[in-house]
């Protein structure tokens, strides 16, 4: 486990590259294949295919691009904040879950044949897998930051300094 801890940590910048190059690539690469169907069904088309029957199809193609440009939006900021926070890219599971299932749904129920996008959606699913489990590892194992004393305000030093003063002066008057 600590391989792959140490793996996501070093390497965040380029998994998040990585990531969103192959997330940016499965919007234009076909989800079934041409034997049934004459036409092969990319994200991008079918977007474009709802947005020309605007009646039912708009929120379809809403949805399929809300949920890339969130993936997208996720990417860039995880690669933008890859040395602070490595661990930050695991968060695009949750889009990209809701875009794996509905292509798995559509190629199960609609196409019933896959093309190369489901068996990368498939690789890139199993990767942000084992990132969380290397995430919750991580997290588990990190022990606590020690705390923190906090530094007394300047009102607190001279309150201080002066009880100090206080202090000695009864010593000097006790010892005279």
């Amino acid at each position: 486990m600590a391989r792959f801890i140490s793996f996501f940590r070093s390497s965040s910048r380029i998994i998040c590259a990585v990531l969103f190059v192959l997330s940016f690539a499965l919007f234009f690469i076909p989800i079934s294949s041409p034997e049934r169907y004459p036409l092969e069904y990319s994200p991008y088309i079918m977007t474009r295919l709802f947005i020309q029957h605007s009646d039912a199809g708009a929120s379809y193609a809403f949805a399929i691009l809300f949920m890339f440009i969130v993936l997208w939006v996720l990417e860039i900021v995880a690669f933008l904040v890859s040395k602070k926070s490595p661990f930050l890219f695991v968060w695009a599971i949750f889009p990209f879950s809701v875009i794996f299932f509905g292509t798995i749904y559509l190629v199960a129920v609609v196409f019933s044949t896959a093309s190369a996008s489901v068996y990368i959606m498939s690789i890139m699913y199993a990767f942000f897998l084992c990132a969380v489990i290397a995430t919750i590892a991580y997290r588990a194992s990190a022990e606590p930051k020690p705390e923190r004393n906090r530094k007394p305000s300047k009102a607190e030093r001279i309150a201080e300094l002066e009880a100090r003063v206080r202090e000695l002066e009864d010593k000097e008057r006790g010892s005279n």
